[in-house]
Formats: C-alpha cells, sequence, structure tokens
C-alpha cells in the first residue's frame, strides 16, 4: 500500500514542476492529484505559505482540517473532493477569505464560518447536508453572494425549486447552484411559506 504524500513533500514536487520558483515567494498553488494523495495538513508547513493568496488542495484524501496559521494573504482556499467531515479550524484566516470551495466531501453541519465576513464564494455541492437550518449559520455573512448547494440531502426531491428556498434563507445571494439570481426569482421566494421541508433522516 503506497504511504501518503505530505504537505511538505507535495510542495516539493510544486517546486520541482516549477523551475526557479519557491512555494515561499508563490502567490498561487495547486497541490490537486498527489500521488499517493494527501491525507494531512500540517500547520508547520502551512506557515510557511506567508504570500500565497490562492491554495487548491482539491482532490486528495483529507479527512480533517487542522487549526489553519495565519495567513493574511490568503483569499481563495480550494479543498474540494477530499474526506473533510466538519469545517473548524478556520478562525485565523476566516477574515481575509473571500472564496471558499470545499465541494464533494462529507461535511454535514455549516459550523466555524461565522469570522468569514470577506466571503463572497461558496461552493459546497455533493456533501452531507441534512437541514435547510444550516443555511441560517451562514446568512449573516455580509458579502455571500455567489452559492452552490446542489447534491446535498436538504434539497430533496426539489430539483430547480431549491433555489427558491436558497434565496429565502439567503436573500442577499446574486448567484445560486450557477443561476444568476433576477428579481422574478426573489418575488417567488418572498411568497413561499415560512416552513421550509423537513430535514433528512
Amino acid at each position: 500500500m503506497s504511504k501518503a504524500t505530505t504537505l511538505a513533500k507535495a510542495l516539493q514536487n510544486w517546486e520541482a514542476e516549477h523551475p526557479g520558483e519557491s512555494f515561499v515567494d508563490a502567490v498561487e498553488i495547486k497541490l490537486c492529484f498527489q500521488f499517493p494523495p494527501i491525507e494531512r495538513l500540517e500547520t508547520t508547513v502551512l506557515t510557511q505559505l506567508s504570500k500565497c493568496e490562492r491554495l487548491s488542495i482539491s482532490s486528495n484524501a483529507i479527512d480533517k482540517l487542522v487549526n489553519f496559521p495565519p495567513m493574511k494573504t490568503l483569499t481563495r482556499l480550494s479543498l474540494g473532493r477530499n474526506m473533510i467531515k466538519r469545517l473548524t479550524g478556520l478562525e485565523e484566516i476566516a477574515g481575509n477569505l473571500r472564496e471558499l470551495w470545499l465541494s464533494y466531501n462529507m461535511i454535514e453541519k455549516l459550523e466555524g464560518l461565522s469570522g468569514c465576513l470577506k466571503l463572497n464564494t461558496f461552493f459546497i455541492s455533493n456533501n452531507r447536508i441534512k437541514a435547510w437550518e444550516e443555511l441560517d449559520k451562514i446568512k449573516e455573512l455580509p458579502e455571500l453572494e455567489n452559492v452552490v448547494f446542489t447534491g446535498n440531502p436538504f434539497y430533496g426531491s426539489l430539483g430547480d425549486e431549491a433555489k427558491y428556498y436558497v434565496l429565502k434563507k439567503l436573500p442577499n445571494a446574486k448567484n445560486i447552484d450557477g443561476i444568476i439570481v433576477t428579481g422574478a426569482h426573489t418575488s417567488r421566494a418572498e411568497k413561499l411559506p415560512d416552513a421550509f421541508p423537513a430535514p433528512v433522516k
């Protein structure tokens, strides 16, 4: 059985693919599809990415997040297609994140995001969110406009109708599941009953 690729080794691989560049000075780093995959994030290694603005570690085998160190330049974090179960440890980077990509994981709760006051884009399709009430945890984020929730259990059999329920929960959204919100969408969402579909068991 292949041993997992460490984050440090993945960064060495990145430097080998980018001759003359150092990951310490890189603004954008992509560590996707490592083989064998990355299974763990290491705080001590992340600390070295002091200039990184866009970090992608998608399509690996990470099952949990660490307490991210202060990464003041980081605005986009992509961890899609992993095995992450809980949203934790984002406190130190929450204040500067503008994009968070977490589709195709195993997340059930939208916790740990209250400090993401600059978050504009949040993609979390194909996870395990079961209740519409989870959206209440992010409805106060002032700049959140672009969201994707398709493929989560709480959509049930609503199909395209789901976007109206999302809009009722997140009235400031401008783009839901790839669909640009219009005045007609808003009017219809406002007429929905206050009772939302029951959580999935």
